[in-house]
This record gives structure tokens, C-alpha cells and sequence, in this order.
């Protein structure tokens, strides 16, 4: 099953609203993050540091708590994004194997229909932070 549509997201972010006010940090930093092929693209590490955490490991952690409320918001699971999935940031990103650019981190490409939602959401709730 695909990545719900970008009106499920929208409906998912206004009633998680709670949750995004501090997690969603991470969202804006992200799409802070440069276009690439259509999808705002960053590494976890690049994230963590844009938002102040200390490493990529608290970026993880808060950026899979928002995509898993989200996720169970709608009743879905990151099994219901990619077949044996188990991360629930899947829900939002799409990973890449590192490569020269990202110098040995995984690339986390953000999902077009997430950053149309979080546009719209941030217009709706321009206070939320």
C-alpha cells in the first residue's frame, strides 16, 4: 500500500497538532533542506544539528515518535508503507544508502506528499511553534 495522499496527511497533522509542536521542528528543518529530484533531501545528522539536538540519535527518536502518532492517527503501520517495513520514519521518508555526498549517512528523502501536507498545515497554524 502507498504513502497515504496528501489530504490524509493534512487531516492526521491538524489532529496530532499536540505532538508537532516540538517534533514538527524537525519537519520544518527538513524542508529547509535542499530539492533534489523533486524531494527535499537531508541527511538525519544535518537535521538533528539544524534543530539543536546533540546527535542523530534524539532525531530519530523524536522524528519517529511524530511520523509513528501520525502513522497510528490513521491507522497504519510502516508495514503498510513498504512490505517488511518496521521504521515508522518510512511513513515519511524514503531512505538512500550512503554515497560520496552524504559521506557514509543514510539520505532521507522527505515524501512529496508529506512536505505538500506540512506546507499546507504550517500555512493553517502559523503560531504552532
Amino acid at each position: 500500500m502507498p504513502r497515504p495522499d496528501d489530504e490524509r496527511f493534512l487531516a492526521a497533522f491538524l489532529a496530532c497538532e499536540r505532538q508537532t509542536r516540538v517534533r514538527g521542528k524537525l519537519l520544518d528543518a527538513h524542508m529547509r533542506a535542499p530539492l533534489l529530484d523533486g524531494a527535499h533531501t537531508t541527511t538525519m545528522t544535518e537535521l538533528a544539528r539544524a534543530v539543536g539536538y546533540a546527535s542523530y540519535n534524539a532525531g530519530n527518536l523524536q522524528y519517529g515518535l511524530l511520523a509513528r502518532a501520525i502513522g497510528e492517527h490513521m491507522d497504519m503501520t510502516p508495514k503498510d508503507v513498504e512490505p517488511g517495513g518496521t521504521y515508522w520514519l518510512s511513513f515519511f521518508v524514503d531512505f538512500e544508502r550512503p554515497g560520496k555526498v552524504s559521506r557514509g549517512h543514510c539520505v532521507l528523502r522527505l515524501s512529496p506528499m508529506v512536505a505538500n501536507a506540512w506546507r499546507r498545515f504550517s500555512a493553517l497554524t502559523p503560531t504552532r511553534v
